[in-house]
């Protein structure tokens, strides 16, 4: 009875009480929530009480990890901490979960969707129009981050630093959190991947995360944060800013006319050799039929080498693939780096960097397919690679210095322009510059300024053309 009280007590407090009890009360963490089956409906009250016992162990271990992660990073989160936290045995932590990141994923999962149903319940409380609803919506969102810090760094900070599970499940969240904005919608009723709404989510994320960093009050910034979160209702004027010309007639992508393009042709003349041919050749294969189907016999012929010739430059179709990348990846740094050399400020930088990128996408569809896409199904290599360019433009746009946002909102920008790419709409990457300048610099510069930024860039992209 003395627990029941405590409990009716700390549910009944305000929601701006002291870090050390909020983690502790039923908003997050209880119990009810990881239970996997019904006790009631369970064959016999032995088998109910392993399911409440279970469920128990799981809140605190998950507490225990969300909570040694905030304050130290997921590896100060040990499974012998988070078991000695949590007061169970690290046998008890192996029969729940097989790993540390397992633990921190269901973690991120149950937060994640006790967050998503409270900022939803209360926009529908709300009861006023759409813009009404979204400011409740993100007021309960900030409100509830703040009063919850170590929760609100599981969501947006110390989930990315664990395996490709745990990113897939912060991306699966993200497009929920999307999916309360205004958005076009998929087939499956999400937002679509690279939709104004998804790439808002996507920076509210990333401007959260670097508040979160500075111990900066996330409710300080709720202006910004309803300016970025009603992007999606202005997108389609800042994209008709941008939108004056008819698309070429030539069609993006063709085998025989992409040959052409500046990025294969200074391949061509830069690497006359063997080893230069099988590179283009990789470029041009896996950029119209992709990696998986790109044979090393039809790469050789491609190259007008023998497969022996291809065996003694490369080891196999994997390193083929990292050095066409690798020369491509260098030909559009070479050309963001001479577009952004002697620029004034970060955020013109930003602007002129984002636009030398789309161009040099735009150019050569086969090229762009191979660095947004095909090199990640050379698996962890190929991913390294990936990252390692997305740090590189990062560097360049940001004047050799970096930060965990910055990176997230590059990612944001490449998930918006691989997703473009794959629907073979590369040739319209140029349209993307507005919302992929807004996405960028929201974080910094707030919603406002990056509206105004967002808008500029389209109309000069415009008069360019």
């Amino acid at each position: 009875m003395a627990c029941k009280k405590i409990l009716d007590l700390r549910s009944s407090l305000p929601i701006h009480l002291p870090t050390g009890y909020l983690l502790r009360t039923p908003v997050f963490f209880d119990p009810a929530d990881y239970l996997e089956a019904d006790p009631a409906q369970a064959e016999s009250e032995r088998e109910a009480e392993r399911l409440r016992r279970e469920a128990e162990q799981r809140a605190k271990l998950c507490e225990a990890t969300t909570r040694l992660a905030a304050k130290g990073g997921l590896e100060a989160a040990t499974i012998q901490l988070a078991a000695r936290s949590a007061g169970v045995g690290q046998g008890t932590y192996y029969k729940l979960y097989d790993s540390r990141e397992a633990c921190l994923r269901e973690a991120f999962e149950r937060c994640a969707a006790t967050t998503l149903d409270r900022v939803e319940a209360a926009a529908a409380r709300s009861g006023g129009d759409s813009a009404g609803r979204l400011e409740a919506g993100l007021r309960e969102l900030l409100a509830l981050l703040d009063a919850n810090p170590a929760v609100g760094r599981l969501l947006l900070v110390e989930i990315h630093a664990g395996d490709d599970h745990c990113r897939e499940a912060q991306q699966r969240w993200l497009e929920r959190f999307a999916g309360l904005l205004v958005c076009k919608r998929g087939d499956n009723g999400l937002p679509q991947r690279g939709s104004a709404a998804w790439m808002a989510a996507a920076t509210l994320k990333s401007m959260l995360a670097l508040r979160l960093e500075d111990d900066a009050p996330l409710q300080e910034a709720l202006e910004d944060v309803v300016c970025i979160g009603s992007w999606p209702q202005h997108t389609a004027v800042v994209e008709g800013s941008a939108q004056t010309v008819e698309p070429a007639d030539e069609a993006p992508g063709s085998v025989e006319t992409a040959a052409t393009t500046r990025g294969t042709r200074r391949l061509r003349r830069t690497r006359k050799a063997q080893r230069g041919r099988i590179v283009v050749a990789m470029v041009e294969l896996a950029g119209t039929k992709g990696y998986k189907d790109a044979h090393i016999a039809d790469i050789a012929k491609r190259a007008e080498v023998s497969k022996p010739v291809f065996y003694a430059h490369f080891s196999g179709k994997e390193e083929c693939l990292l050095a066409a990348f690798s020369a491509v990846r260098d030909s559009i740094l070479g050309h963001v780096g001479e577009a952004v050399n002697d620029t004034g400020p970060c955020a013109e930088r930003a602007v002129v960097g984002l636009r030398a990128l789309v161009e040099s996408l735009a150019e050569d569809p086969r090229a762009a397919r191979l660095v947004t896409t095909e090199v990640r199904a050379a698996g962890r290599r190929g991913e390294q690679r990936y990252e390692q360019a997305m740090l590189s433009f990062a560097q360049l746009t940001g004047g050799g210095e970096t930060d965990e946002v910055a990176l997230m909102t590059a990612r944001a920008a490449a998930e918006t322009i691989a997703s473009e790419v794959s629907k073979g709409r590369t040739a319209e990457l140029e349209d993307l510059l507005p919302q992929l300048v807004f996405t960028t610099l929201a974080p910094y510069l707030g919603g406002e300024k990056a509206t105004e930024a967002a808008r500029s860039a389209g109309a000069n992209q415009a008069r360019a053309r």
